[in-house]
């Protein structure tokens, strides 16, 4: 889901700063704007889609391995297709891969996220995720989680028990 939005953003963003002028054909000049084709790049379908330039959440930092756990986000390119996210990839070698595939006849979107914090689509309802309750002592206390052990073990949402301050695990 939070990859749609980025993709939508990035589309509007792109799409908004810049003035769009469309042909219209004889048949289309009294049409109303609902039945207007849709800019590029939305008329077309592609195989895959190809954030470039981001800055991703969810990935321990290979310079410290004394720690799994994610402090900061580091710059990936992360490649989409069939609304996954099939993998993240380092820029030295996102255009090879575009470039490979292309020549395969794939048809690859690129849209530059540069300097923009890609994230999983984390979901949190109203949960203490990161320690709460104590009303009956600290050993009522629910435990911290840690987004880097939420990540690392594909969890994007976290639901609580109505009801409670604790968390199911």
């Amino acid at each position: 889901m939070m990859l749609k939005l980025v993709y939508f953003y990035a589309l509007l963003i792109f799409y908004c700063s810049r003035p769009v002028q469309l042909k219209l054909q004889d048949h289309q000049a009294h049409a109303s704007p609902a039945c207007l084709p849709p800019p590029p790049p939305c008329n077309e379908t592609y195989q895959m889609i190809v954030l470039t330039g981001g800055l991703v959440y969810g990935i321990p930092n290979p310079a410290n391995r004394t720690t799994k756990h994610v402090y900061k986000p580091q710059r990936m390119d992360v490649i989409t297709a069939a609304e996954k996210v099939l993998t993240m990839m380092e820029p030295s070698k996102t255009a090879s891969f575009i470039e490979s595939n292309r020549n395969h006849g794939l048809k690859i979107l690129e849209i530059s996220v540069r300097d923009q914090v890609i994230i999983p689509g984390l979901i949190d309802v109203h949960v203490h995720a990161i320690g709460g309750g104590g009303e009956q002592g600290p050993y009522s206390r629910t435990p911290e989680s840690r987004l880097s052990q939420l990540i690392n073990g594909g969890l994007t949402t976290i639901v609580g028990i109505l009801g409670t301050d604790g968390m199911t695990r």
